[in-house]
């Protein structure tokens, strides 16, 4: 019986051996594409944010007006939508972990002018008047800062872009420091003094 009972033991063991491979093998795969769909979305955010400062770029020195203004806009509210979809995104279905943010979807608010529900205090949206006068450009110029600080933060010198290795908890620390304002903050003016 004891021949028996080694073969046994043997089959026993090379059976949990190739199930544990296996299950080791698919877990492995599995936090790769996690990663790697966390390192597109660190990517794309990246460049969103990117594009959104070169939005305000192009509204802030060349000073368009009418139609050049309401596309320009247009634009730059394409772009902070892309970004706050994307973080949304993350937080829904790549790590909750990730607290995304309202950050991008206010400011697209805020320039079309918006009412703040809690006060009766209201904005004028920026192209009111088809050109942007100088308190405009520098509330354009107080969004642009928290872009900046936020692209910055991403950055790695050693790929010249976003760095593919930030964690979730790295870009919690991100979003909280620079892309943490509400709806009210931003119209009150309390964001864009440029103290964030």
């Amino acid at each position: 019986m004891k021949p028996l009972v080694k073969k046994l033991y043997i089959v026993i063991s090379s059976i949990l051996i190739v199930v544990l491979s296996f299950f080791s093998y698919q877990y492995y795969q599995e936090a790769k594409e996690e990663k790697r769909q966390w390192g597109t979305f660190v990517n794309h955010f990246y460049f969103s944010i990117d594009r959104s400062i070169r939005r305000i770029d192009y509204l802030v020195e060349q000073n368009p007006e009418g139609d050049d203004l309401e596309e320009g806009l247009r634009l730059l509210e394409r772009e902070l939508l892309k970004s706050h979809d994307l973080a949304e995104n993350a937080s829904n279905f790549l790590d909750s972990e990730f607290y995304g943010t309202f950050f991008f979807e206010s400011v697209a608010n805020y320039l079309y002018g918006m009412r703040v529900s809690e006060s009766k205090d209201e904005s004028q949206p920026i192209m009111e008047d088809g050109k942007l006068d100088k308190s405009e450009v520098e509330d354009l110029k107080g969004i642009q800062s928290y872009l900046i600080k936020t692209k910055e933060d991403m950055f790695s010198e050693e790929t010249g872009q976003e760095n593919p290795d930030l964690t979730v908890e790295d870009m919690n620390e991100i979003v909280t420091s620079h892309l943490g304002q509400d709806m009210h903050e931003i119209y009150s003016g309390d964001f864009l003094d440029g103290e964030g």
